[in-house]
């Protein structure tokens, strides 16, 4: 079983992704002080890497309306407590770096909590 899951919401459907972010690990996740706001936001530390599922998605998306395509990814995590999953994190696809290779799709995650506004 899994203990954590990705989905990613296109065109206002959600998919659970089959295969993971190459290179996903739970430290990518950071937390940073903001001299603006006085407060901490989560960020991820590098891009992530999306593969066969995910790299389809993000290609349709992409290449259907460019930078301007909404897709957000939604990272789950299993509760050992309850056997549910829990939503740790939800953010916007930034396609502004958008790399499309052979095999994977290499994309920025931008935080859609209250530091994207």
């Amino acid at each position: 079983m899994k203990d954590v899951k990705f989905y990613l919401t296109y065109a206002g459907v959600e998919t659970e992704l089959a295969y993971a972010p190459d290179g996903w690990d739970e430290e990518l996740m950071t937390w940073e002080r903001s001299k603006k706001y006085f407060g901490m936001f989560r960020s991820f530390s590098i891009p992530l890497r999306f593969v066969k599922d995910g790299a389809y998605i993000l290609r349709s998306a992409f290449y259907t309306y460019g930078v301007d395509a909404a897709v957000t990814v939604r990272i789950c995590k299993r509760n050992r407590k309850t056997n549910d999953f829990d939503t740790k994190y939800t953010g916007i696809i930034d396609f502004a770096a958008f790399v499309d290779s052979a095999d994977t799709v290499e994309v920025n995650i931008k935080d859609s909590g209250a530091s994207a506004y």
